[in-house]
């Protein structure tokens, strides 16, 4: 996230993370006003979002699956 700061002004930044995940914290810290912190959503939310977005980047885990799908 910190990487991403920099270009942060050129995109939109939206972060989606599972109810499992417990770092919430730790991402607000480093988030920007141009950042979005979203999490709890519906498989079929995550689909709608994932058929809008132009650039993932994922820890290779589900994310992996439902961008492929």
């Amino acid at each position: 996230m910190n990487k991403l700061k920099k270009y942060n002004k050129y995109l939109k930044i939206e972060i989606m993370v599972s109810k499992n995940f417990d770092n919430l914290d730790e991402i607000e810290k480093v988030s920007t006003t141009k950042t979005k912190l979203i999490s709890k959503l519906t498989a079929q939310e995550v689909k709608t979002k994932m058929e809008k977005i132009d650039l993932v980047i994922s820890a290779c885990g589900q994310t992996i699956h439902e961008l492929f799908f």
